[in-house]
């Protein structure tokens, strides 16, 4: 049975410093313990790996069956994972966490398993699933956890930054709305100079509520400004340098900050002139903006938090 075949190689395992003979003899692998998504128990598999850097990868190519290996389950649920891992003398066991690859470069990391182990190229033809392939980041430091929770966390303060200025925009349209039933005007029709939606902030809404939806704004894109910023010179550099197979999603999120950055300019530009743009314009901005930063902000948590919680830097990126 798998499980008896499973327990003799973990017990060999063990017993020699991480040496296995027999189908496994050479093969580089660490014994991956996960907690079962509906168990509730550890349970060890061992499983071949590939180093990238300071972190591993493992596949889950489960011979090349249509069903994904019960390990890979179990870490999608509780991704945080024990890992024993042996240098032909001894036997170390660490606390990882688990990343599953996405798109570029998951196909990058098994096209270069495949290479190094043939056998995977066939695994992946046997099967029309997508093997996965996962990052296990080192854990053991408490120092390091912090680190892309750190992230999550100013990424939630820019999303209420981003709230409270839409909130700003809708009080301007309630504003300019009393403000236009009480004069009889029409907000969207060209009745002359400081008449209609682009007669600015300081004529429709009031000089009071039009500087406080600038400061508003202008803090807000000054927050994303340097938050990219820092990331571009020096966070994104560093998870570079020590995890090499980050790159392909590391570009994607250079080329989304030069994106917005076209964006958040264009909201800037809206409070150039001596009179604010019409805050129904700027909300629809706004929630542009606010759409294209979600999505950046969900694919950088799910590719980026796993490496910076393994980093041992001192200080986490802002």
């Amino acid at each position: 049975m798998a499980d008896d075949f499973n327990q003799r190689v973990i017990d060999e395992f063990r017993a020699n410093g991480g040496r296995v003979g027999g189908m496994f003899e050479g093969a580089p692998l660490v014994l991956l313990t996960t907690v079962g998504a509906r168990t509730g128990r550890p349970r060890t598999t061992p499983v071949m790996y590939a180093r990238d850097g300071e972190r591993i990868l493992v596949f889950g190519s489960n011979a090349g069956s249509d069903s994904h290996p019960a390990w890979y389950g179990n870490l999608l649920r509780r991704p945080r994972v024990t890992v024993e891992i042996g240098d032909g003398e001894k036997v170390e066991s660490r606390t990882a966490t688990a990343t599953v690859l996405r798109d570029a470069e998951r196909d990058e990391a098994y096209a270069r398993q495949a290479r190094l182990v043939p056998a995977f190229a066939g695994y992946q033809a046997a099967t029309s699933r997508v093997i996965p392939v996962v990052a296990l980041y080192w854990a053991d430091d408490p120092r390091a956890r912090a680190i892309g929770d750190e992230l999550v966390r100013i990424h939630a303060g820019i999303r209420e930054r981003l709230a409270a200025t839409r909130a700003k925009v809708d009080e301007a349209l309630t504003v300019s709305g009393d403000a236009s039933a009480a004069t009889g005007t029409d907000r969207g029709t060209a009745a002359g100079p400081g008449v209609g939606s682009g007669a600015g902030l300081s004529t429709d809404i009031g000089t009071g509520i039009g500087a406080e939806l600038r400061e508003h704004c202008l803090t807000l894109c000054s927050a994303l400004h340097g938050h990219h910023t820092r990331e571009d010179t020096a966070g994104f550099p560093l998870l570079e340098r020590r995890f090499p197979g980050l790159r392909p999603a590391l570009e994607r999120l250079r080329s989304e900050h030069v994106a917005l950055a076209d964006l958040i300019r264009q909201v800037e530009e809206l409070f150039s002139g001596p009179r604010t743009a019409d805050p129904e314009r700027i909300g629809k901005e706004l929630d542009r903006l606010t759409a294209e930063i979600e999505a950046h902000f969900a694919y950088e948590e799910e590719h980026l938090v796993g490496a910076l919680n393994a980093l041992d830097t001192g200080q986490p990126p802002r």
